[in-house]
């Protein structure tokens, strides 16, 4: 079977709805709010570089497990951006110090 077959006949767990739901839903609010802040684009900035690497890390954790998700695969794609951008935050603040 090659892997583009497997692509196209793998459904993905119904378990997944919430947690990524609820990480639209936070992305969208993180967006919205670090663009309206008067830092020079600062936050804005490292909410974007969160979302990048948020976005790489959910991708391969779905793609490892797409029909059956651990209840840590779950937690990560529900709580893992806002805590990458507060990592991000914390590190640049550290190096523009």
């Amino acid at each position: 079977m090659a892997l583009a077959d497997k692509w196209t006949t793998t459904k993905l767990s119904r378990r997944y709805l919430s947690p990524i739901s609820w990480a639209v839903v936070i992305q969208l609010l993180t967006l919205g709010f670090t663009s309206v802040t008067f830092d020079g684009g600062t936050s804005f900035k490292i909410a974007v570089a969160a979302l990048m690497s948020f976005g790489i890390a959910a991708i391969i954790a779905i793609a490892r497990r797409p029909t059956a998700p651990t209840e840590f695969d779950r937690r990560f794609i529900a709580y893992g951006y806002p805590t990458l951008v507060l990592i991000f935050a914390l590190v640049n603040l550290v190096m523009s110090r």
